[in-house]
C-alpha cells in the first residue's frame, strides 16, 4: 500500500512510481514532502491540514530536475504535480515580532519546528510550516491570530485552520479518517503488532518444541528405564539358573561324596578279611610247623607221605606268597584307598568351602534380586510418574495449540479487518480525491495570492484590506496594469543581477589573471632549472664519456692483444641527444665499425665497453651471464685473465659454461641431479684447492 502510494492524487502517485522505476527520470528527485517527514502522533492532524495538498509536492534537488518531469509529465500526459526545488526555495520565518507570538498561553510551536527530517531539507519545511503556528485548540488560535494581526496561519491540534487574513477553516472528520501520515504511523503499528504477534506465535511454537523435546526425553528416559528392566530381569534368570546349576553341582558331589563313602567301607571290609585270612594262614602255618616237629621223629615212616606232603607244602607255600601278594596289593590298594579318601576329604572340604561361597553369593544374588525388585517396582512407579507428567505435558501441548490457534484466529480476523480497513480507506481517498483536488487548487490559489501579496507588497490579507477602495474599477486598473506592463516591455530586458555578476567576472578575472602570471613565471623559472641541469648533464655526460673513450680503448687493447678501437658523439653539438658510434680494429685487420666484425669480435667489444665503464665508476658487485658465450678460446683466457685482475677493486658472480673462465673463479657453484628428481648443489673452493696443494 505504501510501496504503490494508495491515497497520493493519481498524478503524484504515477510520478513517484515512474521516477521510481526509470534512475535516470528519477535523478534529483527526493521524494513526496509525506515521504521526507516524520510528525509525532499528537501534531498529525495539524500538521497534514496545515500543509493541505502541499504534502504530496515532490521535492528536487534542481530545477533542471523539476523541468525534465515536467516534460515527461506534458509528454505522456500523466498531469499536473507541484515540484519544490531545493536549489530555488527560500524558507520562510517568523520575525522577533510574531516569534513572540509563541509564548501566548496555548502555543505549542512553530510547525517547522515540531517535526523531524533531514536538515537539507530545512529550506523545503520552512518555506511550507515556518510561518505556521500550532496551537492546542480554536479558542486559543484565535488569539493568537488576533495578536498577529492574522499575519500568519494557525492550526490547531483538531485541524481547525485560521489563515493569514483571517479566514477560518474547520469541522468534523469522519470515524474511519486516515490521512496519509497517520496512515504511516497506523502501519508501523499494525506492522509492530503483527511481529508482536509472530514473536507471540513463535513463543508458543518455541514453547511447543521445548513440550515435544521435554516429551522425546520422557521417551527416551521410558524406554532406557524399560530396557534397564529388561537386563535386570535377564541378569534376574541368568542368577537363578546359575543357582540352580550350582544346586545341581552340590547334588551330585553329595551323591560322588557317599559312592566313595561305600567304597570306603568295602575296601575297609575287604581289609578286615586279608588281615583275617593271614592270621588264619598263620595259624594254619603254625600247625604246620608243629605238625613238622612231632613228625620229625617219625620221619621214615611218613616218608611214604613226603612226596605228598611236600607237594602240599608247595601248594601251602605258593598259596601263602599268593596271600602276601595278595596282601600287599591289598596293602597297596589300602594305602591308595586312603590316599584317595583324603583326597576326597580335601575335595570334600573343598567342595564345602565352595558351597559355603556358593550359598554366600546365593544370598548376595537374593539380595541383588531383592533390591533389583525394589528397584524395579520404582521404575515402575517413576514411569507412571512420568506418564503422568506426559499426559499433563500432552494436555498443556493441546491447549497450548488451541492458545496458537485463537491467536492465529485472531491475527487473521485483525489482518482481514486491516483489509478491509484498507479498501474503505482507498475507496473513500478515492471519492475525495477529487474534492481535495479542488479543495488543494482553491488553497493554492488562495495561499499564492496571500503568498505574492506578502513577497511583493510585504501586506497581510488584513493589512491589504486597510486600501480596499470599492470606488475604483477593476476594468480600469487592468488598463493601467496593461499600460504599465507595456511601457516596462519597451525598455527591453532587465538584468538585475548584471551589477552583482560583473563584481564576481571581474574577480574572477584579476584571479585568472594573476594565476596566468605565477604560471608564467613558474615556467620560466623551470625552465631555466631544465637549462642549467641540462649544461650540466652535458658537462658531466662529455667529461665520463672521454674517461670511457680513453679506457676503452686501453682495455681493448688489452683484451685483443692489440689493435685500437674508438668511440665517437655523431652530434657534438647535442650530446645528450647524439647517438655513439663504436669503431675498432682488431690486429692484423683495418679498422672499422662494430656492424662488420664477427659475433666473437663484437662480443669481445662489448665485453671491452662494459669493462671501460666499469673502470670509470667501478661498483663493489657486479653480475655477468654468460657474455663470452660467444668467444674462442683463447679470447676466453685473455677474458678470464682480465676478469682476475679487475677483481681486486669488484666482486664478480658469473654464470658461464667455458672451461677458462671456471679455471680463474675463486669458488665454483654446480647444481648436479644424482639422483632422479633430486637436485643437488655441489661447491667448490678452489683458492683453498691451491692452497692445499702448494702446501
Amino acid at each position: 500500500m505504501k510501496n504503490e502510494y494508495e491515497g497520493f492524487y493519481k498524478s503524484v502517485k504515477k510520478t513517484l512510481l515512474a521516477v521510481r522505476k526509470n534512475k535516470v527520470l528519477g535523478k534529483g528527485v527526493e521524494g513526496a514532502v509525506a515521504e521526507l517527514i516524520t510528525v509525532d502522533k499528537k501534531y498529525e492532524k495539524a500538521v497534514e491540514v496545515a500543509l493541505g495538498s502541499s504534502l504530496q509536492n515532490i521535492v528536487t534537488e534542481t530545477e533542471t530536475d523539476a523541468k525534465n518531469i515536467i516534460n515527461y509529465l506534458k509528454k505522456n500526459k500523466l498531469g499536473r504535480v507541484t515540484f519544490l526545488p531545493m536549489t530555488s526555495i527560500k524558507g520562510r520565518y517568523l520575525n522577533s515580532r510574531e516569534r513572540q507570538l509563541l509564548h501566548i498561553r496555548g502555543s505549542l510551536g512553530v510547525a517547522s519546528e515540531l517535526i523531524q527530517y533531514n536538515q537539507k531539507y530545512k529550506d523545503i519545511f520552512n518555506y511550507l510550516l515556518g510561518r505556521v503556528v500550532i496551537v492546542d485548540n480554536i479558542d486559543n488560535g484565535i488569539k493568537v491570530a488576533k495578536e498577529s494581526n492574522y499575519t500568519v496561519k494557525v492550526v490547531s491540534l483538531d485541524g481547525d485552520v485560521i489563515n493569514a487574513g483571517g479566514s477560518m477553516t474547520g469541522g468534523s472528520y469522519k470515524s474511519n479518517y486516515t490521512n496519509i501520515l497517520g496512515r504511516e504511523r497506523q502501519i508501523s503499528e499494525l506492522q509492530k503488532e503483527i511481529n508482536k504477534l509472530n514473536k507471540e506465535k513463535y513463543s508458543l511454537e518455541n514453547k511447543v518444541a521445548s513440550c515435544k523435546t521435554d516429551l522425546a526425553n520422557v521417551m527416551d528416559n521410558l524406554s532406557k528405564l524399560d530396557e534397564e528392566i529388561n537386563n535386570l530381569r535377564i541378569n534376574f534368570t541368568k542368577l537363578e539358573n546359575k543357582e540352580l546349576q550350582q544346586e545341581e553341582e552340590i547334588g551330585n558331589l553329595k551323591s560322588m561324596v557317599e559312592k566313595y563313602k561305600q567304597e570306603l567301607v568295602q575296601l575297609q571290609q575287604e581289609q578286615l578279611d586279608s588281615e583275617n585270612r593271614t592270621k588264619e594262614l598263620k595259624k594254619e602255618l603254625e600247625e604246620l610247623k608243629l605238625k613238622s616237629d612231632s613228625t620229625q621223629g617219625n620221619i621214615g615212616d611218613m616218608m611214604k607221605n613226603f612226596d605228598e606232603e611236600k607237594s602240599r607244602r608247595d601248594t601251602l607255600q605258593k598259596e601263602i606268597t599268593d596271600i602276601k601278594v595278595k596282601i600287599a596289593s591289598y596293602e597297596q590298594e589300602v594305602k591308595s584307598v586312603n590316599e584317595a579318601l583324603s583326597k576326597l576329604k580335601e575335595e570334600k572340604e573343598r567342595m564345602r568351602n565352595n558351597l559355603e561361597h556358593k550359598k554366600k553369593e546365593y544370598e548376595v544374588t537374593i539380595n541383588n534380586i531383592k533390591d533389583l525388585k525394589i528397584k524395579c517396582e520404582e521404575l515402575k512407579e517413576k514411569k507412571e510418574q512420568l506418564k503422568g507428567t506426559l499426559n499433563e505435558n500432552d494436555s498443556k501441548l493441546q491447549e497450548l495449540k488451541q492458545q496458537k490457534n485463537q491467536y492465529l484466529d485472531t491475527f487473521y480476523s485483525e489482518q482481514e479487518k486491516l483489509n478491509e480497513m484498507n479498501r474503505e480507506i482507498n475507496e473513500l481517498q478515492k471519492s475525495i480525491n477529487n474534492l481535495e483536488v479542488k479543495h488543494a487548487k482553491y488553497n493554492t490559489q488562495l495561499e499564492n495570492m496571500i503568498n505574492k501579496l506578502w513577497d511583493e507588497y510585504e501586506l497581510s490579507y488584513q493589512m491589504a484590506l486597510k486600501y480596499k477602495n470599492e470606488d475604483i474599477s477593476i476594468s480600469k486598473i487592468q488598463n493601467q496594469i496593461k499600460e504599465l506592463k507595456s511601457k516596462i516591455r519597451t525598455l527591453g530586458t532587465v538584468n538585475v543581477g548584471a551589477i552583482e555578476e560583473y563584481k564576481r567576472l571581474k574577480e574572477r578575472y584579476e584571479f585568472l589573471t594573476e594565476q596566468k602570471k605565477d604560471l608564467t613565471s613558474a615556467e620560466e623559472s623551470l625552465k631555466k632549472v631544465i637549462k642549467d641541469m641540462e649544461n650540466k648533464m652535458e658537462e658531466q655526460f662529455i667529461e665520463k664519456f672521454h674517461e670511457i673513450r680513453e679506457n676503452f680503448n686501453r682495455v681493448f687493447k688489452q683484451l685483443f692483444g692489440g689493435g685500437k678501437s674508438d668511440i665517437y658523439l655523431e652530434d657534438e653539438s647535442d650530446a645528450l641527444k647524439s647517438g655513439i658510434e663504436i669503431i675498432a680494429q682488431p690486429p692484423g685487420k683495418k679498422l672499422q665499425r662494430i656492424s662488420l666484425l664477427s659475433g666473437g669480435e663484437k662480443a669481445l667489444t662489448a665485453i671491452a665497453l662494459l669493462f671501460a665503464i666499469l673502470n670509470t665508476k667501478p661498483t663493489p658487485f657486479c653480475i655477468l651471464d654468460e657474455i663470452e658465450a660467444a668467444l674462442d678460446d683463447a679470447n676466453v683466457y685473455r677474458f678470464a685473465d682480465y676478469l682476475r685482475e679487475f677483481s681486486q677493486e669488484t666482486q664478480f658472480i658469473v654464470i658461464t659454461h667455458r672451461k677458462g673462465t671456471m679455471e680463474s673463479a675463486d669458488a665454483l657453484y654446480g647444481v648436479t641431479m644424482e639422483e632422479e628428481g633430486v637436485t643437488k648443489l655441489v661447491s667448490v673452493k678452489l683458492s683453498e684447492k691451491l692452497s692445499e696443494k702448494a702446501s
